[in-house]
């Protein structure tokens, strides 16, 4: 009955090895994305049926503000979160920086003491637009 107990020990051994070694040669995705490049444009390749269909001009980019700087943010509109000890709060044309970007689009931002996860528009890249937006 002993040997049957240790190979059944050595097998989960080895079991939970193989998984531990699987799992640390899936590359995991970077907590931070680094905002200094730009993602090119994703085209779906053309085919004889589209080519009557294909735009005249690709589309324009939206430019950035003269003023931005990477992975930095400003807050258009107040942006509350409720916590255990009470409300952290942003107010409009409060600067924040981009810690991750999610897959459903939100932004999770910092302005140094708290967290937040907020909307893309909510938040803008222009100064000039965060001033205008504070002193409404």
């Amino acid at each position: 009955m002993r040997p049957f107990f240790v190979a059944i020990v050595v097998v989960a051994i080895g079991y939970l090895g193989w998984m531990f070694y699987r799992e640390s040669r899936t590359p995991t995705p970077p907590l931070l994305v680094n905002k200094d490049v730009t993602p090119a444009p994703t085209v779906a390749p053309i085919t004889p049926r589209d080519a009557d269909r294909r735009p005249a001009s690709p589309l324009p980019v939206a430019a950035t503000p003269p003023g931005a700087r990477p992975g930095v943010f400003y807050a258009i509109e107040r942006i509350t979160r409720q916590t255990e000890t009470g409300v952290k709060a942003l107010n409009a044309g409060e600067e924040v920086r981009l810690m991750y970007r999610n897959k459903d689009g939100t932004l999770l931002v910092t302005n140094g003491r708290d967290e937040f996860v907020v909307k893309p528009s909510a938040l803008s890249r222009d100064p000039e637009q965060a001033l205008r937006a504070a002193s409404r």
